[in-house]
């Protein structure tokens, strides 16, 4: 219920503070008491256009508070849905008009937009008069009013669960869609990619194993000197390293037979020169083995050519292309799958779309049924108003060229 309301600089009133206790309040008072200006304070809470006009002359801002004492019959769960936690079973809200156009709204001390303000206070107060906001005459509460009267809020959550779990499976097929068009269009070009890496052969780090290789082709001739010089100053050389250390290490080999410390160092030598013999046998083999080669140093000049193309293309190295042709075939193993995923989401599609359509046509059948106790119910109450030829009905309209198997709205399908 309305409990108390506040205004300060609205229209013609300085501040006002009126409490209302439960019950019927009735406002009365002679023309020019400010009746309309309380129905006015109260309608820009109701959603209202609010403009600078109303501000009090000589003020700034206007402000409009109300608070609210949730009634038993008020489903805290459709306003925790709108406000989040609301906190007990009172709700204050506040709207303020301000000269430079920045209008605000509060909702238990918080901002908020004017369509929750809307909505929220739609449910708790309604405001009945002359030409004023009646909800008989806004074709969006009719059903709240039928559902109301016939009771049927529950039935109306369940069927709002199952809409919103068909427009949930509605968005994400057609998210599917999309995707698997945008795969189906670059499928071409990914094959043709794919194909063209795995028709080359790639192998990881091919290009940094080819550069080496170049290089010693070409410079085989250089190469092979040194090599060849390297192995003259170690082995074959008269006075050679390898000849020089077996002599070193002979005599301390010796002369450690007079003094044992020096037996050490000759077993130090005697490892150096088995080294050097290594180092000459494998420098030997290098020199036989190293050969110009002009049909592998073309070889190897493509090569490199064909992985530039393709690294310039898909990566700056060939693990980069590697890592592209594997995203490539996962791209094109998705598409496979889209088929198989769309088609599983249509069935579930299909499902929800035959639940909601039985539960819209039981909920429209109650609500005709209701419709008909309300009709009647009314007209009972127009005869104590000698009003008994007056009559009273509920009408309902499907809309024109819609299917009614197919068109859902959040409050019901559309049926006959």
């Amino acid at each position: 219920m309305l409990a108390e309301l506040q205004i300060s600089n609205f229209a013609i009133i300085d501040r006002l503070s009126v409490s209302f206790k439960p019950g019927l309040t009735v406002v009365t008072g002679e023309t020019g008491a400010g009746k309309s200006i309380l129905v006015n304070a109260i309608n820009l809470l109701l959603g209202s256009r609010g403009s600078g006009d109303l501000i009090r002359t000589g003020s700034q801002e206007a402000a409009v508070t109300v608070l609210f004492h949730l009634a038993d019959d008020v489903d805290p769960a459709e306003l925790q849905a709108s406000l989040g936690e609301f906190g007990g079973p009172e709700v204050v809200v506040k709207r303020v008009l301000s000269t430079s156009g920045r209008n605000r709204v509060y909702v238990n001390g918080q901002l908020a937009t004017l369509g929750l303000l809307s909505q929220l206070c739609r449910g708790l107060v309604s405001i009945s008069g002359q030409r004023e906001h009646q909800l008989f005459l806004e074709p969006e509460a009719h059903l709240e009013i039928i559902d109301g009267f016939g009771g049927l809020e529950t039935e109306r959550r369940a069927y709002g669960q199952t809409f919103g779990e068909l427009k949930r499976l509605q968005s994400e097929l057609r998210r599917l869609q999309r995707q698997a068009q945008e795969r189906q269009e670059k499928e071409e070009l990914h094959r043709f990619q794919l194909e063209e890496i795995n028709n080359t052969r790639v192998q990881m780090d091919e290009e940094i194993q080819l550069e080496v290789e170049r290089e010693r082709l070409r410079h085989v001739e250089r190469l092979r000197q040194g090599a060849s010089e390297a192995h003259q100053i170690l082995y074959l050389d008269s006075g050679s390293v390898l000849e020089e250390v077996s002599q070193c290490q002979k005599m301390f080999s010796d002369l450690g037979n007079l003094d044992p410390a020096l037996k050490s160092l000759a077993q130090t030598l005697e490892g150096v020169r088995h080294q050097v013999e290594d180092v000459s046998l494998t420098l030997r083999d290098y020199i036989q083995n190293i050969q110009a080669d002009p049909a592998r140093m073309e070889w190897v000049e493509e090569r490199l050519h064909t992985l530039k193309r393709l690294m310039r293309k898909y990566g700056g190295s060939t693990r980069e292309v590697l890592a592209h042709a594997d995203g490539l075939q996962q791209e094109l193993e998705a598409s496979e799958s889209d088929e198989v995923e769309i088609a599983a989401r249509e069935e579930e599609l299909e499902q929800i779309r035959r639940q909601a359509l039985s539960e819209a046509l039981e909920l429209s059948k109650r609500r005709r049924e209701a419709a008909r106790r309300l009709s009647k119910a009314v007209e009972k109450s127009l005869v104590s108003l000698d009003m008994a030829k007056c009559r009273f009905e509920v009408r309902f309209d499907q809309e024109e060229g819609s299917d009614p198997s197919r068109t859902f709205r959040a409050y019901g399908a559309n049926t006959e």
